[in-house]
């Protein structure tokens, strides 16, 4: 009797044991089945995320355009993929330029298939550093509150646009005001294209998505926000296009023909929004009155760290 009850006992622990597996088995099934349609769901979230990125991408020129930045936004937009600080930065004090470091070293200076520059030769450079992007109308009204962007820019506002029609003498005292100064040719030339022998400052093979130049192709028909167009080498942004700017040597030293002496053309370099492809090459010297107020010329300024 006792030797029935065992068989029996063992019999009812082996279909528990059975029952126990079933249970596990179904369950570790149902769990990988939840997984995968959660990763399916995952997948098509991710999907979904990046067809709106690229389309906002696509259309953040007129987006731009509609809802312009401040400096501010700018400056403290590090979620911004753009925003990638590839060298040593130093944020000036007065104008609040996010400015980069230009390492001292030997630089290219001149003519890269460009007939209108200098002799091509290479020259020392000491450290200085170069405001990123052109100075814009929101930081120049900091300097001259009378100026008014509208006169340049078809009677629209812009305070992220970069400072347009500004003469050389006036970019020359808004350098000082700040504690820097405008840059010489070769200073513009190594922070535009870096260590490279390269037309452009992005290479030497052409590429309308990356300056902002004539026609509207790039997505601009007129001055586009600064920060617009990353090219540099060193990260500084629209040293190709969207507005000419000023260095600090005069083109060559006499008088411009009718001046009655009394003007000395000066150099603007990397192009506007209307120039062509040739204008905007890093070798390019365009020599114009220093008192000019051109919708398509602006500026930037250097900080010498051996000052």
């Amino acid at each position: 009797m006792a030797g029935g009850f065992k068989k029996q006992a063992r019999k009812f622990l082996k279909i528990l044991f059975v029952l126990a597996l079933a249970v596990v088995f179904l369950w570790g099934c149902s769990s990988t089945l939840g997984k995968k349609k959660k990763r399916r769901q995952d997948s098509a979230s991710r999907q979904k995320h990046f067809a709106k990125k690229k389309h906002r991408k696509r259309n953040a020129p007129a987006e731009r355009r509609a809802n312009p930045r401040s400096m501010d936004d700018l400056l403290d937009d590090s979620s911004s993929p753009a925003v990638q600080w590839i060298f040593p930065t130093r944020v000036n004090e007065i104008d609040r330029s996010v400015m980069i470091l230009v390492p001292a070293g030997e630089y290219l200076l001149g003519p890269v298939g460009n007939s209108n520059a200098l002799a091509e030769g290479r020259i020392q450079l000491p450290d200085f550093y170069i405001d990123r992007a052109e100075i814009s109308v929101e930081q120049f009204q900091n300097y001259d509150p009378s100026y008014d962007e509208k006169v340049f820019n078809n009677g629209e506002k812009c305070p992220s646009c970069p400072a347009m029609g500004i003469p050389w003498m006036v970019a020359q005292s808004y350098c000082r005001w700040a504690g820097k100064r405008l840059p010489t040719e070769a200073e513009w030339e190594a922070a535009a294209r870096g260590d490279q022998n390269s037309k452009w400052p992005w290479g030497s093979i052409f590429d309308p998505n990356k300056a902002n130049l004539e026609g509207d192709a790039d997505g601009y028909a007129g001055p586009a926000p600064v920060r617009s167009f990353p090219a540099s080498p060193f990260g500084t942004w629209d040293m190709a296009g969207n507005v000419w700017e000023w260095v600090a040597m005069p083109y060559e030293p006499r008088p411009i023909p009718g001046s009655g002496g009394k003007l000395t053309a000066q150099i603007v370099k990397g192009g506007g929004w209307s120039s062509n492809k040739d204008s905007a090459r890093v070798s390019s010297r365009n020599p114009l009155p220093p008192d000019i107020k051109n919708p398509n010329v602006g500026f930037r300024c250097v900080f010498s760290t051996n000052l």
